[in-house]
């Protein structure tokens, strides 16, 4: 009796044995896997499954199993799409967006905007322009922008410093002024005097006084002071 050869033929993995001797016929790499024992080495074919996105490799082969969109992000390689918690961190106003999901961080009150979407809240820099007179104010902050002297008063708050006009109305004589301006209300002629500064043109009363005879006249009115009788 004896032990007959063995021979793998074809075979490259596995074992090959007859009872009475056992040979390797080798074994497979790289991820591939052996069809029997004794048999060939094969790449088996891989499937994604419930994977939908990163790619799945057996050492021998790789495929993709998608990708992710709108903002969505993969759980592994393989994995699954799932879109990620938000968060606003130190942002207190503006709208967080990853393309999947949006939150608000928040809004600015009483006169503070947003520095950005999403930003933090400040409050805005004021300046006055042109505007020389009032105060200007945002809500959150307020600054004079000067006062008007002279008579100037101003044109709005904030606003600019004018002259006013004058109008003498009903007094007819005199000088009216603001501080800023001066116009004339008119003299008064033929004897009459002026109630003020402006004021009305009017005939002042006459006195005789000591005298007892004769007429007092001032141009707009006239007085008879008596007659003197008996020679």
């Amino acid at each position: 009796c004896y032990c007959p050869a063995l021979s793998c033929g074809s075979n490259n993995c596995g074992s090959l044995t007859n009872g009475c001797n056992t040979i390797s016929c080798g074994t497979c790499s790289g991820g591939n896997v052996c069809s029997g024992s004794p048999g060939t080495c094969y790449c088996p074919a891989l499937s994604c499954g419930s994977n939908n996105c990163g790619s799945l490799t057996n050492g021998c082969n790789t495929i993709s199993c998608g990708t992710c969109t709108g903002g969505n992000v993969c759980s592994g390689s393989p994995g699954t799409c799932y879109c990620p918690g938000l968060s606003c961190g130190s942002n207190n106003c503006g709208t967080l967006s990853n393309g999947c999901a949006s939150t608000s961080c928040g809004t600015c009150s009483g006169g503070n905007v947003c520095s950005g979407n999403p930003g933090t809240c400040y409050c805005p820099a004021l300046s006055c322009g042109s505007n020389n007179c009032g105060s200007l104010t945002n809500g959150c902050n307020t600054i004079s922008c000067g006062t008007c002297s002279g008579g100037n008063v101003c044109s709005g708050s904030p606003g600019t410093c004018y002259c006013p006009a004058l109008s003498c109305g009903s007094n007819n004589c005199g000088t009216l002024t603001n501080g800023c301006n001066t116009i004339s209300c008119g003299t008064c002629t033929g004897g009459q005097s002026c109630s003020g500064s402006p004021g009305t043109c009017y005939c002042p009363a006459l006195s005789c006084g000591s005298y007892n005879c004769g007429t007092l006249s001032n141009a707009c009115s006239s007085k008879s002071c008596g007659t003197c009788t008996g020679g």
